[in-house]
């Protein structure tokens, strides 16, 4: 399972850099910072799984962590890929 959620992040990314090179709205960006949150939150959430005390706060922390994990990887990938559009001339 571990290398699906991998192989499936970087098709988000990978989807997310090409909605740049095409010159398609920012929203493609936020849909794919979406997708890596989710992806990101599936494996906390077993990480978390097991009884501990600090499971509430830790929660907390994870979930900011993978939203603005997300949002700056979706930025910058689509920002690259706008990039990369640009120097082919798409």
């Amino acid at each position: 399972m571990s290398r699906a959620r991998e192989a499936l992040a970087g098709v988000c990314l990978f989807a997310t850099c090409l909605c740049g090179a095409y010159g398609l709205s920012w929203w493609a960006a936020v849909c794919g910072a979406a997708g890596l949150v989710l992806i990101s939150l599936t494996r906390a959430q077993m990480q978390l799984a097991g009884n501990s005390p600090y499971a509430g706060p830790a929660s907390q922390s994870i979930l900011i962590a993978s939203v603005l994990n997300g949002a700056v990887a979706s930025g910058t990938i689509f920002a690259i890929g706008r990039a990369i559009g640009w120097v082919w001339g798409v």
